[in-house]
C-alpha cells in the first residue's frame, strides 16, 4: 500500500496541536504551524493561530480540527506540495519509488533536497544505493521515533 493513504499513516494524525520530535508545533496530518500560510489555512476552519498554538504550549486539546479537516488539508496542501517537491527532486521515477520519496518530502521538502547522494542514485536507477542513503540518515532515525510516538 503506497500512496497518499500510506503517507497519512506514516505522518500520523493529531487533531490537536502537538510538538513533533523536533519540537515543531504540528496539527492534523503533519501540518506544521511554522508554515507561512498557517494562519490563513486555520481561519478556513475557524481556528486561530494563538488558540491552536496554546494547545501545544499547554498540552491541552481545546482547539482541534476534525478528521475531515485534517484530511482536506493533507490532500489539498501537504500531499500536493510533497508531490511537486518530489517531481522537482527527481523526475520520472517509477510509481512505487516516487511514492516512497513523496513520503520523505511530506515530512520536509527542505530535508529531501539535502539528500544529494540519494538523488544521484535515483537518477541512475540505483535503487539499493538510494535506499541505503536514506536508511543511514539522521532523518530516517528521527522519523522512526516519530512514527513510534504517533502510532
Amino acid at each position: 500500500m503506497c500512496g497518499p493513504k500510506q503517507t497519512m499513516i506514516n505522518q500520523g494524525r493529531q487533531l490537536c496541536c502537538r510538538n513533533d520530535t523536533n519540537g515543531v508545533p504540528t496539527i492534523g496530518i503533519g501540518y506544521q504551524l511554522t508554515r507561512n500560510d498557517f494562519e490563513t489555512v486555520m481561519l478556513t476552519y475557524n481556528l486561530t493561530f494563538s488558540n491552536v498554538l496554546s494547545d501545544c504550549q499547554r498540552n491541552t486539546s481545546k482547539y482541534c480540527m476534525t478528521n475531515d479537516q485534517a484530511e482536506e488539508i493533507f490532500y489539498k496542501i501537504s500531499y500536493r506540495e510533497a508531490t511537486e517537491c518530489t517531481d522537482k527532486y527527481v523526475s520520472n521515477l517509477p510509481p512505487m519509488k516516487r511514492n516512497a520519496i513523496i513520503d520523505v518530502a511530506a515530512c520536509s521538502c527542505r530535508a529531501l533536497n539535502t539528500f544529494i547522494k540519494m538523488r544521484q542514485a535515483l537518477q541512475t536507477n540505483n535503487w539499493t544505493g538510494a535506499a541505503e542513503e536514506l536508511k543511514d540518515s539522521t532523518w530516517c532515525s528521527q522519523n522512526r521515533i516519530q512514527a513510534q510516538v504517533t502510532h
